[in-house]
């Protein structure tokens, strides 16, 4: 067992954007799309490196252009822009230690696009496969979320709330879009409070959803050839900054930003690449 550890640095094109990445007091470094050196703890847990080392395949990136595909952006098996940014590849990095990076900058707004592991699937494929040669990790992939976080505060009350979604033996029927509105309503019980204003929740989740709906559809589109990588990311950031400007006429500047962690005017800069 080993200390997995989050950590967050601010983003090169938006330093109101955290950028985060995952180490190992044995000796690991994950990049997750972007630099792996400085910035500040986020969180901490205890688990095995070697199953995180697992998760954090499939990669087509590595920071510096030691080593790359051309053309691929893919770390933890997450695709930049289409399935997750480097928030969810080190969620599913730092999933054997029971954390997640919660408390980075603009986090809250990356985790209502994506959801907390990515959007390939719930859960998603790699952690099956690599929970097969880690049973002694004591986290089962069919628990679908992470054990209660080791630190206190938000974070871990947020890490809590989504073990519990992904626990259940209830499975939304389609996946994706329900446990999307399960994790947002975490995300409100948390930053917002459980007495919450429910009518300013539905109207949030239903434009949630829309924007879920138009990301499929670009990303379908993307696959097909219909659109390529800078005109799906060009659809994507209006997409995202229409929904955030209409997410802020809801809940007033004040609340988007504790909700979220960004202001609603860089919502698109989610898409900007982290790198270094």
């Amino acid at each position: 067992m080993a200390t997995l550890v989050g950590y967050s640095i601010p983003a090169q094109f938006n330093k109101r954007w955290d950028h985060t990445y995952v180490q190992s007091d044995d000796r690991y470094t994950w990049e997750c799309f972007g630099s792996d050196a400085g910035g500040s703890t986020l969180c901490s847990g205890i688990g095995d490196s070697s199953f995180a080392d697992c998760l954090s395949h499939p990669r087509f990136f590595t920071f510096g252009g030691r080593r790359t595909v051309p053309g691929i952006t893919k770390y933890a098996g997450i695709t930049y822009g289409t399935t997750g940014v480097c928030h969810q590849a080190a969620n599913r990095i730092l999933y054997p230690g029971g954390v997640i990076v919660a408390a980075a900058n603009g986090y809250g707004w990356s985790m209502c696009l994506y959801d907390t592991y990515g959007t390939e699937g719930v859960p998603w494929p790699q952690l099956n496969q690599c929970a097969k040669t880690h049973v002694s990790t004591g986290t089962s992939a069919s628990q679908g979320g992470p054990t209660v976080a080791q630190k206190s505060g938000q974070s871990a009350q947020l890490a809590s709330k989504v073990h519990d979604i992904y626990a259940s033996t209830t499975r939304p029927q389609d996946a994706d879009l329900g446990f999307a509105r399960q994790e947002l309503r975490a995300l409100f019980d948390v930053r917002l409070g459980e007495d919450y204003d429910r009518h300013k929740f539905n109207e949030v989740a239903d434009l949630q959803l829309s924007l879920r709906k138009h990301k499929r559809e670009l990303a379908a589109q993307l696959e097909s050839r219909q659109l390529n990588q800078e005109q799906f990311t060009d659809e994507l950031r209006r997409a995202l900054t229409e929904t955030a400007l209409q997410c802020e006429a809801v809940l007033g500047s004040r609340d988007f930003v504790q909700l979220f962690g960004i202001e609603a005017k860089h919502a698109a800069d989610l898409l900007n690449p982290p790198v270094r």
